[in-house]
């Protein structure tokens, strides 16, 4: 196996551990806070933490008329997705959540196929020979 995929199981691992502990943190702290609330607070955090990598970085352009896209990308897969996440949380304990949230690929991918949008091969199941 070559570096890179070494590096990209790597990356994806740390990946779920950090999704599964957030999680059970959501769980924990969700009694004491609101979803969107909770969601804001982590989001914020988390920008302050990436400013200085950004403006440090001066490579990444973006054309004007790709930014309301990307804008409403972001605060719908960042802001809406992660506060309806924190609702269900208050209802679903952490570990079923992270089932239910790691199976949305799987799940995309098996609407897509039903409604003719792409075809289901073995390689995008990700199943090895």
């Amino acid at each position: 196996m070559r570096r890179e995929e070494l590096l990209a199981i790597l990356a994806g691992s740390v990946m779920g551990v950090l999704v599964g502990a957030a999680m059970v943190a959501t769980r924990y702290v969700i009694t004491q806070s609101d979803p969107a609330s909770l969601a804001l607070l982590r989001y914020s955090l988390g920008t302050l933490g990436l400013i200085p990598p950004f403006l440090m970085i001066r490579r990444i352009r973006f054309e004007g008329r790709d930014l309301m896209p990307i804008a409403l990308l972001g605060i719908g897969q960042f802001g809406i997705l992660i506060a309806l996440l924190n609702y269900g949380l208050q209802y679903v304990g952490s570990g079923l959540g992270a089932l239910v949230f790691a199976s949305f690929p799987l799940m995309t991918m098996v609407l897509a196929a039903a409604l003719r949008l792409e075809r289901m091969t073995v390689a995008k199941t990700g199943v090895c020979c």
